[in-house]
């Protein structure tokens, strides 16, 4: 029997990291779509009420929309958007900018950690993210060189469950539970 668990973020990659072209109804964006759907309401059944994105274009929004379709059956979860600076969102192209604002105003908390960018403030919300959950949730395709890879990195240093979506010369394999010094 899985223990309780309290709260859950999300990390993942930009969209052209995921599949090119991105387009919503592509075999890859659904099987995205379909693991986090998945994972959430098993943290839900677990006990999970808090739901953590970083908000960047990809997998943090898409996460969130499920969260966020998620409480139209559960409304005692809550959807945290953590905000690495104010200006996050700028220079996103206008459907994921309408994506993010519709997320941000349904959001029951926004944290902003401050307001202009600087280097690090993508690591500090991603540590941030790891901090406060118990669980992570990755969709990683293999780049060790991503902010995914770092989050994923600080999940395990910091002996958190994992649960990834991971891009293989196969495709993309689920792995649950994966022990913090797995590679």
């Amino acid at each position: 029997m899985q223990h309780l668990i309290r709260s859950l973020c999300f990390t993942g990659h930009r969209p052209s990291k995921l599949c090119s072209p991105y387009r919503e109804t592509s075999p890859v964006v659904r099987q995205i779509t379909a693991f986090l759907e998945d994972e959430i309401a098993a943290a839900i059944a677990r006990g999970c009420t808090e739901f953590y994105t970083g908000m960047a274009m990809g997998v943090d929004l898409m996460a969130a929309e499920a969260v966020l379709r998620a409480q139209t059956l559960y409304p005692f979860i809550h959807l945290y958007a953590i905000i690495p600076h104010a200006g996050q969102s700028e220079r996103y192209p206008p459907v994921w900018k309408a994506r993010y604002q519709q997320v941000l105003q349904a959001a029951d908390l926004v944290h902003y950690l401050q307001t202009d960018y600087t280097p690090g403030c993508m690591r500090r919300r991603n540590r941030y993210l790891v901090e406060h959950s118990d669980l992570v949730v990755a969709v990683f395709n293999g780049n060790s060189h991503s902010g995914t890879a770092q989050t994923i990195r600080m999940a395990r240093e910091q002996k958190k469950e994992l649960h990834l979506l991971q891009r293989t010369e196969d495709g993309w394999e689920t792995l649950q539970n994966v022990a913090p010094d797995a590679g």
